[in-house]
């Protein structure tokens, strides 16, 4: 069964199955192909070190146990609670037909992250970089779910949250909370920052989606580390 995986370190030149063409990949990146534990390629230049994130299990990676931090499985933690909004999100594109896509929302989101961000103790760049990779990540799951309902011819018949009275409040509040929580994290976060993050990613336990949306909302996160 295909797995999705994490480069923690090194870099892979893969072969993909269909077309067998080359990429390469470094330490980071998500991979989406891994079967019985071993993505399907060889290495590259450099030895690589992966882990792997089981479909269909308890998400459990080939790793050694991480490194405990805080600020770091703090942040995460709120991180996925914006994650797991993007299903009632959907649900309402899916019943307004409206796009995923909503370029003024995203860029009011990151206005209003930098406007605050020095409040914060964040600087205002940090602040609208780590709120891209959110909207891009909780947009990940939301295609995820249009894309399942459609092939289903419906979408599960649960109550809906209103959009602009109830979700994008709840949004705004957790942006003051990972604002908050982003500045902790770079005053006191890990040393080795991109394995403690892909370690503790992994032992969240999330399926091979969500744990790569959390990867891709995380993206940036160690840059200042």
């Amino acid at each position: 069964m295909p797995n999705a995986g994490y480069l923690l370190a090194g870099e892979l030149l893969v072969e993909t199955r269909d077309s067998g063409k080359q990429v390469r990949i470094k330490a980071a990146d998500a991979l989406a192909e891994i079967v019985d534990g071993v993505h399907r390629g060889r290495t590259g230049t450099q030895a690589a070190e992966l882990i792997v994130f089981y479909a269909g299990s308890s998400g459990v990676p080939l790793s050694r146990p991480a490194i405990s931090s805080k600020p770091l499985t703090s942040l995460l933690d709120s991180i996925d609670q914006r994650l797991h909004i993007a299903q009632a999100v959907a649900l309402n594109k899916w019943d307004s037909g409206q796009p995923v896509e909503a370029p003024e929302r995203e860029q009011q989101v990151i206005a209003n992250a930098r406007s605050q961000a020095l409040r914060f103790g964040v600087d205002e760049h940090r602040a609208a970089v780590f709120f891209a990779d959110q909207i891009e990540a909780n947009k990940l799951l939301q295609y995820r779910a249009l894309s399942r309902w459609h092939a289903a011819g419906s979408a599960p018949q649960t109550p809906r949250v209103d959009l602009r009275s109830q979700l994008r409040p709840q949004l705004d509040r957790l942006q003051r909370t990972l604002l908050s929580q982003l500045a902790e994290f770079d005053r006191n976060g890990p040393a080795q920052c991109q394995a403690t993050l892909a370690q503790a990613i992994g032992q969240l336990g999330k399926d091979p989606q969500q744990s790569l949306a959390l990867i891709r909302a995380t993206t940036h996160l160690c840059s200042s580390q």
